[in-house]
């Protein structure tokens, strides 16, 4: 009897596990966009800005040395910069149910094959984006519209596909509502501001100030570094002629249409 209860528990621990891990993994947030990464005006902005990043962090932690004089507390924290996979925005989708991915890359296909080709620019601003204002991003100059129609294409077939497997499935195929909770704005995310740290909650209490301080010293002078290197750019032209559908969840491209 003894042997049938553990028997009985071990298959209620591994069907639970089981069930947890599936529903975890059944969704993804998608991201529609075009890889830039070689884009030599990239490049500049990321090089200019970094060693920008490098002497303010280092600066900011000799003074906060200074001013608690305890030379070891400092040395428990850091603020680093890391580059991301550069691409241009075109549309989220967000909580993907990951058993459609064959029909969305049918669908990316099928798109793709009625987009033309377009051009945009690099605009001089940059921004920080994100829930704590720390994705840094290039916007783009969408003054012709092609990106915002290209988003707006993009959000409709999608809406119909969601409402065809709404009524097939009887589920959603995504989460409109997280998909599009921000108005879109055309831009390119090149890497984000990140602390590392080392520190007890009670040293964590003594640094947050300081490290606010220096959070934004940066955003304050690395603004002005990469407006003037765009600016003096001879190339800022983007020319748009791929569609990729990423697994942002997993880091994984999922498919890649070539416009015709």
């Amino acid at each position: 009897m003894k042997q049938i209860r553990n028997r009985i528990l071990l298959f209620s621990l591994i069907f639970f596990s089981v069930g947890c891990f599936s529903n975890k993994a059944a969704n993804f947030d998608g991201l529609i966009s075009q890889e830039i990464s070689s884009h030599s005006l990239i490049n500049e902005v990321i090089n200019g800005i970094k060693s920008a990043i490098d002497i303010i962090v280092s600066e900011e932690l000799n003074r906060l040395n200074t001013d608690l004089n305890k030379k070891n507390l400092a040395t428990k924290v850091g603020m680093y910069w890391k580059e991301s996979e550069i691409r241009l925005t075109l549309c989220y989708l967000t909580a993907f149910q990951k058993k459609a991915i064959k029909e969305t890359a049918q669908t990316i296909e099928d798109i793709g094959s009625t987009i033309k080709p377009g051009t945009t620019f690099f605009s001089p601003e940059v921004a920080f984006f994100g829930k704590n204002s720390d994705n840094l991003v290039i916007k783009i100059d969408d003054s012709n519209s092609y990106l915002s129609k290209l988003n707006q294409a993009l959000k409709e077939t999608f809406h119909q596909k969601h409402a065809l497997y709404q009524k097939e499935q009887g589920s959603d195929l995504y989460s409109i509502e997280k998909s599009e909770q921000f108005p879109y704005v055309p831009h390119v995310h090149i890497g984000w501001l990140y602390i590392r740290s080392k520190a007890t909650p009670e040293e964590r209490k003594i640094l947050t100030p300081a490290l606010q301080i220096m959070f934004e010293r940066i955003k304050k002078e690395i603004f002005p570094i990469a407006q003037k290197i765009i600016r003096s750019s001879k190339n800022r032209v983007i020319n748009i002629t791929f569609l990729s559908y990423l697994n942002l969840t997993e880091r994984k491209l999922i498919c890649t249409k070539k416009l015709q």
